[in-house]
């Protein structure tokens, strides 16, 4: 006995059921995260990669063992480092992402105002142990360079 297929949503169906999950400000927010923490910990990583880690040093009477127990001693610093910034920049993608797609079903437009109110209140958020005057001015920075990347970027 042959069963009949039971036909899937269509491409309309998919793409607006893939709209209606990235639409979703709980998703958007912990990808930011993820995002930002990837980010944050690789940006580390190369620099680390590209510093001064002593390559080519020839001091005298320096034997290769305490070369490679420096460089050991120092990538175990430099994975401390980037665990702290991947941290950070996690919490700003998870502030950013989810702010921004709020503001924006808030004010039910999409324009240059969304992320710039994000990134004052993300920059706000993120300097608010400074004091307000430097909360404040991070804000400031943060929603500038907002508003300089939104207008970059195609729309």
């Amino acid at each position: 006995m042959a069963t009949a297929a039971v036909p899937g949503p269509t491409l309309q169906e998919q793409q607006a059921m893939a709209e209606s999950f990235m639409n979703s400000c709980a998703i958007r927010a912990t990808m930011g995260a993820g995002l930002g923490y990837v980010m944050g910990y690789v940006f580390p990583m190369i620099m680390f990669a590209f510093g001064g880690m002593g390559v080519g040093d020839t001091t005298v009477g320096v034997s290769a063992r305490t070369h490679w127990k420096t460089y050991k001693s120092d990538f175990k610093r430099q994975m401390k480092g980037a665990t702290r910034s991947a941290g950070g920049w996690a919490m700003i993608g998870f502030l950013f992402g989810g702010l921004e797609l709020a503001v924006e079903k808030r004010r039910a437009r999409h324009d240059i105002w969304n992320p710039t109110v994000t990134g004052f209140v993300v920059g706000a958020v993120q300097a608010r142990s400074a004091g307000p005057l430097l909360a404040c001015g991070a804000g400031t920075a943060f929603a500038g360079f907002s508003a300089g990347m939104y207008w970059l970027m195609p729309h």
